[in-house]
């Protein structure tokens, strides 16, 4: 399992994670009735906090402060979400189930982290 976790996170988290921005942002221009510049501007900061929150070092070594960082972008995530509504904001939520997935397989796998973007780093 560990080994097709690691074939296919990389692929996969990176083609999401690049698809979702462009997405988000057309989807807040073209659905939102007032606000639509400001609206695309909230969806793309907020999007580059939570992604910058999941390339924490502290999230892929699993620390308390990690678990504090993957709480935030979800937070961040709701909010935004929320504040923008429009369905298509949810989408701000893939980046964070990414960041599930990495603190999930760092819980399960003692010793070895599944850094974000696929890179793999051996703690000792």
């Amino acid at each position: 399992m560990n080994d097709f976790v690691f074939e296919h996170y990389v692929e996969v988290a990176k083609i999401t994670i690049v698809g979702v921005l462009p997405l988000i942002l057309i989807a807040v221009l073209v659905t939102r009735k007032g606000g639509r510049l400001q609206g695309a501007a909230l969806a793309l900061v907020a999007y580059v906090a939570i992604v910058a929150l999941g390339m924490s070092g502290n999230i892929k070594n699993l620390s308390l402060i990690g678990i504090a960082h993957a709480l935030i972008a979800f937070a961040i995530a709701a909010l935004a979400a929320r504040k923008l509504s429009v369905g298509a904001g949810w989408l701000l939520l893939v980046p964070c189930f990414f960041i599930l997935v990495v603190v999930i397989f760092n819980l399960l796998n003692e010793g070895i982290g599944l850094e974000l973007m696929g890179r793999w780093s051996k703690s000792g």
